[in-house]
């Protein structure tokens, strides 16, 4: 259902902000994603040190909105909290954690501002 709204709005290259958090992984902090034909040709983060590309951010566990809808799906035993836009379906909060009583394994994302890409 989710997919659906998504595809409803029309959006085949578009932009967003992932904010990522949690754990001890290598993607944390706020990301500004444009992708293009679901894939990412794009990305800058928010702390002027760490470099992005398109495929470190990918590498690092980055996706599309495609790809998170993925991720719900694809390990949805470890989704401890999911919620979805009500407009374009695409997952605004998603929390997973694979063991429960692990500490750092958590993975947290928030993906806000999604709008159709400047061309």
């Amino acid at each position: 259902e989710a997919r659906d709204r998504g595809a409803a709005a029309g959006y085949a290259d578009y932009a967003f902000t992932l904010t990522s958090s949690c754990g001890e992984r290598n993607l944390v902090g706020d990301f500004d994603v444009e992708v293009a034909a679901d894939e990412v040709v794009a990305v800058s983060a928010s702390l002027a040190h760490l470099e992005m590309t398109p495929e470190s951010y990918v590498e690092s566990g980055g996706r599309t909105i495609a790809g998170f809808l993925d991720l719900v799906d694809e390990r949805h035993d470890d989704v401890t909290d999911v919620a979805f836009d009500d407009a374009l379906g695409y997952p605004s909060s998603l929390t997973l954690d694979p063991v429960p009583r692990a500490i750092d394994d958590e993975e947290c994302y928030a993906i806000t501002d999604v709008h159709p890409a400047r061309g």
